[in-house]
């Protein structure tokens, strides 16, 4: 069953639920701290996203797409989202709430 090229992104976001709701911060966070980084290699964050972006659009041209083709692109996507909460929680104005997600993870 063909499906659309956009199907990876909606079935990885379920998959790893609920981190998948702080890729959006992450992702903005990366382009935001510009030359304030609490820490070292931004070019990490760069290669993290390299990644996954290449295995998603690899499998995207896929004429036949299966939710778990997307599992591959899942450790930087995490990866990411953990560099995220590791920034979040070494600043000193950390919210609430993901410090307790932090925590838990």
């Amino acid at each position: 069953h063909p499906q659309p090229p956009w199907m990876f992104l909606g079935s990885m976001a379920l998959m790893i639920f609920p981190w998948s709701l702080y890729l959006p911060s992450a992702l903005i966070s990366i382009r935001d701290r510009g030359h304030e980084r609490p820490f070292p290699r931004p070019q990490a964050e760069l290669f993290l996203f390299i990644w996954a972006g290449a295995i998603l659009c690899f499998f995207c041209m896929s004429r036949f797409k299966l939710d778990y083709y997307s599992i591959p692109a899942w450790p930087p996507v995490l990866l990411l989202i953990g560099r995220y909460f590791a920034i979040q929680i070494s600043s000193p104005r950390v919210s609430p709430w993901t410090w307790a997600t932090a925590k838990t993870t």
